[in-house]
């Protein structure tokens, strides 16, 4: 079990992974990266207000540099935890996760290799900011060499970040977006019903607490995603195996996890060690030739699981689950709260979808 910690694992995580890609660039060739090496840029990056430093590093004739510039984008607590030397040790696995990861990428030390005998001065942008840009790109780990997008830029989860798409909304015309405009299904039948169940509820509702008039207008919503959860495994359970189905679930996810960013990788730091997913020709494929089986609970958040068979592993692949939350704001009167339903989409660090 990973040390709880007063910030967001995800966005420590993204720092670590960036200086370390960042010290595989810096340290060529094949210099195995280690603590040490991460703590090095991370400090650099630390002392300047702008949390961005260049530096250069001599090519292998020493006759021309390089100019790496590595930078980093941290909400608040993220950053003050990292800040301090003492919070690192409680992030570990962390580390380990993300070194195994450096070290074990061919392509990353091949790329690094290249540049650093190439004789060429490359200019080197590494970038940990996947805060900035969350609708625009799936990427929390950038690199730019000589202004290009360098395969593989990272999306990085960690131990219960499971979420990698989400379609956020209560209305009927979110339900249809996400079950038939982009998975194929059948839900017309539940339209009455579902809409009928919000028939009491406001969205621009708002209240001095979390108590009960916030959960009651909730309990619209969670009555309401039964309806059109019921409906779509309904269609689910009749063409789950279908050839064309299994693609559209494959683009399905890979719309999910990289807008359609072909240089885009998932990465899942877990238990001192990483996965990851490219979602190539090659990952539509192997997802066609799975055997897959569908699932639903209603017990609490509405959740449809699709879980599948390969290479005689039979476990999760995906999940979609209904999310229900009270989000505050500040008025002149105090906090108020409101109440809202997302979709979101997940893969658990077991799920097939990192060994496949």
């Amino acid at each position: 079990m990973a040390i709880k910690i007063d910030a967001n694992r995800g966005d420590v995580a993204e720092a670590l992974m960036g200086a370390a890609v960042c010290a595989t660039f810096a340290t060529r060739p094949h210099t195995p990266i280690t603590t040490a090496h991460i703590n090095t840029y991370l400090d650099k990056v630390l002392k300047h207000a702008s949390l961005s430093d260049s530096f250069n590093v001599k090519n292998i004739k020493a006759k021309v540099e390089d100019t790496i510039t590595f930078s980093i984008s941290l909400p608040t607590k993220a950053l003050t935890f990292i800040k301090e030397p003492n919070n690192r040790k409680l992030v570990k696995d962390l580390y380990d996760s993300t070194l195994s990861y450096v070290n074990g990428n061919r392509d990353l030390q091949t790329k690094a290799a290249e540049l650093y005998k190439n004789n060429n001065p490359n200019d080197i942008k590494v970038s940990s900011a996947g805060t900035l840009n969350q609708k625009g790109t799936k990427a929390d780990i950038t690199v730019l060499i000589d202004g290009k997008p360098q395969t593989k830029q990272i999306s990085l989860k960690v131990a219960g970040g499971d979420q990698f798409a989400q379609f956020g909304g209560a209305s009927w015309e979110t339900q249809l977006s996400l079950f038939t405009v982009s998975l194929g299904l059948n839900i017309s039948s539940a339209k009455e019903s579902f809409n009928k169940a919000l028939e009491s509820y406001n969205a621009d509702a708002r209240f001095t607490d979390r108590g009960k008039s916030t959960k009651d207008m909730m309990s619209y919503l969670k009555d309401a995603a039964r309806i059109s959860y019921t409906a779509a495994t309904k269609s689910l359970e009749t063409k789950i195996n279908n050839d064309d189905f299994k693609k559209t679930l494959a683009q399905f996810i890979k719309k999910g996890a990289t807008l359609n960013d072909p240089n885009i990788e998932i990465v899942k730091l877990a238990n001192g060690k990483f996965k990851s997913q490219s979602f190539g020709d090659q990952f539509i494929s192997t997802i066609q030739s799975m055997t897959l089986y569908v699932s639903l609970s209603v017990r609490g958040d509405p959740i449809i699981s699709i879980s599948a068979s390969a290479m005689g592993i039979t476990g999760p692949l995906i999940s979609i689950r209904a999310k229900f939350e009270a989000p505050s704001s500040t008025s002149r009167s105090g906090k108020l709260y409101s109440t809202y339903m997302r979709n979101y989409i997940e893969a658990p660090t077991k799920s097939l979808l990192y060994l496949i």
